[in-house]
């Protein structure tokens, strides 16, 4: 088994509203980086059922199919039980030009985290990309998480010539997640605690009765800069649902 660090204590800001529709109804806890990828940052009463269905959807798919294998290696979170993954996973082995699938167990798989590289934005779209990508293309680039001596290893133990791994992702799914997660972060540090948010809301009558109304613009700035990520999220994360 790979050896596998990662932090135990979560962070937690309460939010009290949907940061996707506003709504204050229904609310749960909202991770930043999915849980099933042991994601520590959670906005508390931040996200509606209606809006945790759908973001629920495309990072299970994710972390479900295409990271199987991995998060299995590094026992990483899972909301289901543990004992139901799967101890062994296939691996295509290639023998004087005909393949045989054999289920090898855990130790012996070789996982894939398959990550997609994209082309320049729209707003960039003619700067060369290191791989030739253009605009609203995208290449799909599988991380390795053993290096090729394990699958040299398997190769000489299976009396095979070549050795081959499947691996499964949906690129939309994936972007809307990483859309997701960028928007959590960028929420992060926009969120105020309660007793800071009281403390806000006292400076902010105190200094608008000694400055006047024009300092109003500059307590809207990080209201301001919430709102414009969040247009430019929403809509690859949501499809069709209606942005504010």
């Amino acid at each position: 088994m790979d050896n596998y660090f990662h932090a135990e204590h979560n962070s937690y800001k309460y939010v009290g509203e949907c940061i996707y529709c506003h709504s204050k109804e229904n609310l749960h806890d909202e991770h930043s980086i999915p849980e099933s990828l042991n994601g520590l940052m959670i906005l508390e009463k931040a996200s509606c059922q209606d809006c945790g269905r759908i973001t629920s959807r495309f990072e299970g798919e994710y972390t479900r199919q295409s990271l199987l294998t991995v998060r299995t290696v590094w026992n990483m979170k899972s909301k289901r039980s543990k004992k139901r993954r799967p101890t062994e996973f296939p691996i295509r082995f290639i023998k004087d030009g005909r393949e045989q699938t054999i289920n090898v167990p855990l130790e012996e798989s070789f996982p894939l985290i398959p990550v997609v590289e994209l082309g320049p934005p729209g707003v960039l779209a003619t700067r060369v990309h290191k791989y030739g990508l253009k605009h609203r293309q995208y290449k799909i680039n599988p991380f390795k998480v053993r290096d090729d001596t394990h699958l040299k290893h398997l190769a000489e133990k299976y009396g095979a010539d070549d050795v081959a791994v499947d691996w499964q992702i949906n690129v939309v799914g994936f972007l809307r997640m990483i859309a997701k997660i960028a928007y959590c972060i960028s929420v992060w540090p926009l969120v105020l605690p309660i007793s800071e948010r009281l403390m806000w809301s006292l400076q902010y009558w105190v200094r608008r009765t000694i400055f006047g109304s024009g300092w109003e613009a500059t307590a809207n700035k990080k209201y301001m800069k919430l709102r414009s990520i969040f247009r430019a999220t929403m809509l690859s994360m949501f499809g069709s649902m209606e942005m504010p």
